[in-house]
């Protein structure tokens, strides 16, 4: 497991990316079931509902799914799917577990799990510039069109979420 965390945090620190990874569908189911887990208790957090919850998780990964298979079809390069969507679920993991702490630690110190506003933005950004870099590599094309893709994939998951689910205010601006 630690040289599998030690390959998702060396793609996080740009020293390595998704080809570095095997294109193992195992290894991709792998890190799905726990970028899922992760998003599930992320999403429950939140204070958002079981069921909601799970369909919420279920979105976020068949909209990345999707995208991903959609962008690496247009520029002919579909064999790079297993590989970058590991590396992608495989960030994804990270960056779930550190929000997961986070939040989980406030509740414990503060009672509340609001996390700051500041985490939000940092969290935004850590997105867009990892994913952006994995799926410009993946598409092998610069930093900026990683980072206009994965905008369209967060903005277009958001609005799928929020044509189905119904979501309390507070919850569906954030």
């Amino acid at each position: 497991m630690q040289p599998l965390l030690q390959a998702f945090l060396d793609i996080a620190l740009w020293r390595k990316g998704p080809q570095d990874l095997p294109p193992s569908t195992g290894l991709l189911a792998f890190v799905a079931a726990w970028y899922v887990g992760l998003s599930y208790i992320q999403i429950r957090l939140l204070g958002i509902g079981v069921q909601n919850a799970m369909a919420i998780a279920a979105i976020d990964v068949f909209m990345l799914c999707a995208w991903l298979a959609l962008a690496l079809s247009i520029f002919g390069l579909r064999p790079r799917l297993t590989q970058t969507l590991t590396a992608l679920l495989g960030v994804g993991v990270l960056l779930a577990a550190a929000d997961v702490l986070l939040v989980a630690s406030l509740l414990v110190i503060t009672g509340s799990g609001k996390a700051p506003d500041v985490w939000g933005v940092l969290h935004l950004v850590l997105l867009l510039g990892l994913s952006g870099r994995i799926i410009g590599i993946a598409l092998e094309r610069g930093l900026l069109t990683g980072i206009a893709l994965t905008l369209a994939m967060i903005i277009s998951t958001r609005a799928l979420i929020a044509l189905l689910i119904d979501l309390p205010s507070s919850l569906s601006n954030s």
